[in-house]
This record gives structure tokens, C-alpha cells and sequence, in this order.
């Protein structure tokens, strides 16, 4: 049997579903072939290797009940190098052709194996490049005293750069005292809306709410 799988990391790429399949139902046209089945997982990340229609697909290629898999582009089938050469093992093993149009890759022959090695290589290179320039910019943000994400408890944002909220910081520490004389957080929960302590939504602080609040970086570091 000959199939085709087709992922989409979000739910609003409808319009990249149906490009996928006018792409391999063109292949397939070429070749005189037909692709009897599509497994498509909609909205999800290429991350985990745990989506139900590829966990459908691999059960089947273990099942010996297909012969070729055809997809759009290798970051398709996963996002993770050890995963994908995981699940290329899987091919490989039960004698499964995976055929990756954009690539121009088949596991049928030795350059397209060796090709995908490489491939896969240079694309883990490049995402681990990206989140090392994403950490240090961060990191920088995080000691400028700049925005690098939601504004934290104790911190307002003036002019582009965080700045002490007094109330705030003076509301952590109260929190933080009462903790260490062992008062429950329904306690705290009660002198905070007694006092008129708000979240950052300007809502009222309920037990869970706090709790959060006392285990993130922002109080721990006070």
C-alpha cells in the first residue's frame, strides 16, 4: 500500500493541508501511482513523535501493511534529529520507501539515504544555532532590565525598561514573612484581598493563584 502523511504545526493551516496534497497528488500523477491513504495530523508540533495519525501509520508500516510513505518535506515527519532517525530505522527495517518531495529524497537508494543523513544533521544544527541566539538575547534583555517576556510581580514596565513596583516588592516580602511563620496560603490568600493586593489582570488573588506566584523566579529571588 501507498500512503501519504501530512502534519500542520497549527490548527489555522488549513491552507497548508491542502497544498500538501495537491503537491503529492501531482507526484503521484507523475509516477502513475495513487496514494490510497492520506494520515493527516492537524495542528501539531513536529516536537513529539506522539501524534495519533503518524502512531497509526507506524503501527501499520510494523504490521508490514505498507510499502511506501510519501511526504511534502522532511520537517513533516519530525523536528527532533534522534526521533526522525529513530522513525527512519522503522522504515528501513520492515522495508518501507519513504519518498520526501521537496528534498528529492528515497530510502530506496543509497545517495538518498546518505543525503538524509546529512540533511537531518544540518537541520538539528540550525534549530540548536537558533535557540542559543533566542538564550543569549534573552539573557541580555533579562540583565538590561528589558521586557524578554510577560512583566514579572515586582516589576512595571516604564519606557521600554522594567522598573521596581514598590507595592508590589513590599506585598512580595510581606507574603514571604508570613510564609516563614507558617501561615497557609488561604491565610494569605484572605490579608491580600483584605488589603487590596491584585494580580497583574487586576483581579483578585485567589489560593492557586498564589501559590503560583510564590514558586516563580520573581518571589524566590527577593
Amino acid at each position: 500500500m501507498i500512503v501519504s502523511y501530512i502534519r500542520t504545526s497549527t490548527d489555522k493551516q488549513q491552507n497548508s493541508i491542502d497544498t500538501q496534497i495537491d503537491t503529492i497528488e501531482k507526484y503521484c500523477d507523475y509516477k502513475g501511482i495513487r496514494s490510497s491513504k492520506y494520515f493527516i495530523d492537524f495542528g501539531i508540533s513536529g516536537k513529539t513523535c506522539d501524534r495519533p495519525k503518524f502512531n497509526q501509520l507506524i503501527t501499520m508500516i510494523t504490521e508490514n501493511k505498507i510499502e511506501k510513505v510519501i511526504i511534502t518535506e522532511l520537517s513533516r515527519l519530525g523536528r527532533n534529529l534522534l526521533q526522525t532517525l529513530e522513525v527512519v530505522e522503522i522504515f528501513k527495517k520492515h522495508d518501507v520507501d519513504l519518498v520526501v518531495l521537496k528534498e528529492n529524497i528515497s530510502l530506496k537508494s543509497a545517495t538518498g539515504r546518505m543525503f538524509m543523513n546529512i540533511l537531518l544533521t544540518l537541520s538539528q544544527f540550525e534549530r540548536e544555532q537558533i535557540s542559543s541566539r533566542v538564550k543569549s538575547v534573552l539573557k541580555h534583555k533579562k540583565e538590561t532590565n528589558q521586557v524578554y517576556g510577560k512583566v514579572p510581580y515586582g516589576k512595571e514596565l516604564i519606557n521600554g525598561k522594567l522598573e521596581d513596583n514598590k507595592r508590589e516588592i513590599f506585598m512580595l516580602k510581606k507574603i514571604k514573612t508570613l510564609r516563614s511563620k507558617g501561615k497557609s496560603y488561604g491565610f494569605i490568600t484572605m490579608f491580600l484581598n483584605r488589603n487590596n493586593y491584585l494580580k497583574k489582570n487586576g483581579t483578585r488573588f485567589d489560593r492557586d493563584s498564589l501559590k503560583k506566584l510564590v514558586k516563580s523566579n520573581s518571589f524566590l529571588s527577593l
